[in-house]
């Protein structure tokens, strides 16, 4: 038995050295990305083999996943994708074991199921946010690689999943595409308003010392894009002192964010006739 189990260790080392692409490398893409053809579809086969077998003792695919995880954690790209294919309508709960037991391969899981199953991308997304929250700008910086184009709904997603990352979600969110922060914020505000403070605390900081982004500078926007997040700031209940803290980092000056607030305070007004 013991020689057995050795032989089939080997196997896998062997079979793992001579797989010529990876879910991995394909999916560092900025474009949707298909379904990967060569990812050792041998081996994917051989886990697919071992599957079969736990499910034939009863184990749940959740179960018989963290199993092999845990055993194999390198082949988490064939596990996956193996578990995937077995049971592609369980594709979440098998995201959801898979990163429970390997937190760290949280971008590699993600990739797979991405890959094989587009069309669930959303619940993908919101199983993933909910398992492992402290990875939110991990995930939301891999969806948007696979989706660019959807990153304005992976934020709206994220946002909704886990409003206590939001700062961190917009940063992601925003590093992958820098030329559209000020959308991402103000889209961010409007969704989220409760947390509009801990994301402009969070955008002031971008600027600031050792926290700066520096894929991310004040520069990019034009001050009418500046206003404009200021005044979703303002709009959202953010504090005045917060808001001036941003306000002198982007160079808007204090008559100028003073009449920002008068403008929206007319606003609020009734008309009078």
């Amino acid at each position: 038995m013991l020689k057995a189990t050795r032989k089939m260790a080997m196997f896998f080392t062997i079979t793992a050295m001579t797989s010529v692409y990876s879910v991995h490398a394909i999916a560092t893409s900025a474009t949707i990305i298909s379904p990967p053809q060569q990812y050792n579809q041998k081996l994917a086969h051989t886990y697919s083999n071992m599957l079969e077998g736990h499910l034939a003792q009863n184990f749940s695919i959740y179960r018989s996943v963290r199993i092999l995880l845990s055993n194999y954690p390198e082949h988490v790209n064939e596990i996956v994708a193996a578990a995937i294919k077995k049971q592609p309508q369980a594709t979440p709960g098998i995201v959801n074991a898979a990163m429970r037991t390997e937190p760290a391969l949280t971008e590699d899981t993600l990739n797979v199921a991405l890959a094989l199953q587009p069309q669930q991308f959303k619940r993908i997304i919101k199983t993933a946010l909910a398992t492992e929250p402290a990875y939110a700008d991990q995930i939301v910086l891999t969806a948007s690689r696979f989706r660019p184009q959807s990153t304005s709904e992976i934020l709206r997603v994220a946002l909704k999943t886990e409003p206590s990352m939001s700062d961190a979600i917009v940063r992601s969110a925003a590093s992958s595409q820098p030329e559209k922060l000020w959308d991402f914020v103000i889209s961010a505000v409007k969704q989220v308003p409760s947390a509009a403070e801990q994301i402009f605390t969070g955008i002031t900081a971008w600027f600031t010392g050792d926290n700066m982004d520096p894929t991310i500078k004040a520069e990019q926007l034009k001050k009418p894009q500046w206003r404009e997040v200021i005044v979703s700031a303002i709009n959202a209940g953010v504090k005045k002192e917060d808001v001036s803290e941003l306000a002198r980092k982007v160079k808007l000056s204090d008559e100028e964010l003073a009449e920002l607030y008068r403008q929206q305070q007319r606003k609020k007004q009734p008309n009078q006739s």
